[in-house]
């Protein structure tokens, strides 16, 4: 019997639980196991007991089950000594390590790679990802996803063609707080560019062009731009912060989000996968902000039709699930040993 088990499913217009629901719809378990179906305090505490029991009990040594990383579950069940003791072939997909995110004190970097100590194989973003664990005290075997998927509800893409312009449009797809996304607030309007923004938690700014926000199923087809761009934090000089930090170990989903879009990208050389983007030839990295224009304005047709090109193969093995079918195959590999 193979499981897939996850805190609780939201829908939303972030992609926080998009890379969740796509897994599980690629992977295709025999049971799909939801720790609480309600937000509600109290409610959610007995849901979470109850579940926790059951699945220890009812998981055999001879499953397979594939739990998504991290649990975000309702004290006091919100630790992992109960992993533990589920029976079976235990695999961690990793989605964020908070402690590393959020630059917590090494007491709570251990605690959490001790949670990941549980399991037999834990899937990680990237290399950088894998050796930040290794540094950090974890033991289990890794394996490397390389990007996230992405399941998309419409072959409805726009079609993206090479024109030279005195202005490019840039898109930011995310989150766009302030605390997540200040570079957008804080950026001067460009002469090369302009910035065209997507997501929740927008506030008013005249330097940008906010077009809306919608399901992050529906999304790819609503991208209207030349490049996406790839960037974090408060400043638009530096990557900076805990955020920006963070680019340097973790796959943005928004990465994938593009490529489902087809659409080239600018990223910081510093990111995790900024190598991924330059491998692929799917756009181009920058070091600092002030950059993108300098690079726009040496991109020529021929360059522009590679990112095209290569972007229409990549976006249709995310589509199909290809990263994490991969993965997924290459952990339970070594149950099969």
């Amino acid at each position: 019997m193979f499981y897939i088990i996850d805190d609780i499913m939201l829908p939303g217009k972030t992609a926080g639980s998009k890379a969740r629901r796509d897994i599980n719809f690629f992977l295709k378990p025999e049971k799909e196991v939801f720790l609480f179906q309600h937000d509600q305090k109290g409610i959610a505490q007995m849901e979470i007991k109850s579940n926790q029991r059951k699945v220890i009990k009812e998981v055999k040594e001879d499953d397979v089950v594939l739990i998504h990383w991290p649990l975000y579950l309702r004290k006091p069940f919100n630790g992992t000594e109960w992993i533990s003791k589920v029976k079976g072939f235990k695999i961690a997909v990793i989605h964020d390590i908070n402690s590393l995110r959020d630059q917590e004190s090494a007491e709570l970097v251990q605690k959490e790679v001790a949670g990941l100590n549980r399991f037999q194989v834990v899937i990680v973003h990237n290399k950088k990802m894998k050796q930040w664990l290794l540094e950090h005290g974890l033991t289990t075997r890794m394996v490397v996803l390389g990007v996230f998927d992405y399941k998309g509800e419409t072959d409805a893409i726009p079609e993206r063609t090479f024109q030279k312009k005195e202005k490019y449009e840039v898109v930011v797809a995310g989150n766009l707080a302030k605390e997540k996304a200040g570079y957008i607030y804080r950026s001067e309007k460009a002469d090369a560019y302009c910035i065209n923004a997507y997501g929740v938690n927008y506030e008013q700014n005249d330097n940008v062009n906010y077009k809306g926000s919608f399901e992050a199923d529906e999304l790819p087809e609503k991208l209207e731009g030349d490049f996406g761009l790839v960037w974090d934090g408060q400043s638009a000089k530096e990557c900076e912060g805990n955020t920006g930090n963070y680019l340097r170990y973790n796959n943005p989903h928004k990465v994938s989000l593009y490529i489902r879009s087809n659409l080239p990208i600018i990223i910081w050389e510093q990111a995790a996968l900024a190598s991924f983007v330059k491998e692929h030839e799917i756009g181009f990295t920058i070091r600092h902000f002030d950059e993108i224009s300098e690079k726009l304005s040496q991109i020529t047709e021929e360059q522009y039709n590679r990112y095209l090109k290569n972007l229409e193969k990549l976006a249709k093995e995310t589509e199909e699930g290809a990263y994490i079918k991969k993965a997924f195959k290459e952990a339970v590999s070594f149950f099969q040993k």
